[in-house]
């Protein structure tokens, strides 16, 4: 019954369309500048963009790896635990034996940034991934901020302070 009444209204039956979706992946060693990161999501997270997860991290906490996963509107960022570059400038509490396998873990690694970098799988409609992963290239720092990152300067950060923390 619900079936003819679907007819008699126009509905057309649901058509599978997963050949219309892409999946990308956004792989940069830089920070996000966190000011232009939010802007960003908040002016080109579109209807198109289904899901994107993966890790990041911002000019403003450097020391944190953040899982990022957005769906539709809502993103989390959780703390995942710190950069092993991080990890090997603090030796309190660690053993001689612990930071040489950090610095191993460290070989070829990024020669300024570490093991730092950002990796998004972004999932959707092709051109809304496509003009959202180069929305995201927008936000990444440029020259001068990474040199102002280098001297410790402070970065304005609208995102949430409290995040979830992983241990």
């Amino acid at each position: 019954e619900l079936k003819q009444r679907a007819v008699q209204l126009g509905f057309q039956p649901e058509v599978p369309t997963a050949d219309e979706v892409e999946a990308i992946v956004f792989r940069d060693p830089r920070p996000f500048q966190p000011e232009r990161l939010f802007e960003v999501c908040k002016n080109n997270l579109g209807t198109g963009i289904y899901r994107t997860k993966g890790f990041l991290w911002l000019a403003s906490r450097p020391a944190d790896v953040m899982l990022w996963q957005q769906s539709g509107s809502q993103i989390t960022l959780e703390i995942t635990g710190l950069w092993t570059v991080e990890a090997a400038k603090n030796r309190k509490g660690k053993s001689h034996i612990e930071i040489q396998r950090l610095h191993k873990k460290l070989r070829g690694a990024h020669p300024v940034f570490g093991d730092r970098s950002n990796e998004l799988t972004i999932i959707g409609l092709p051109a809304a991934c496509q003009i959202f992963a180069a929305a995201l290239r927008t936000a990444l720092c440029t020259e001068d901020e990474i040199a102002a990152w280098r001297r410790n300067e402070a970065f304005a950060d609208p995102w949430p302070q409290e995040l979830r923390y992983y241990v």
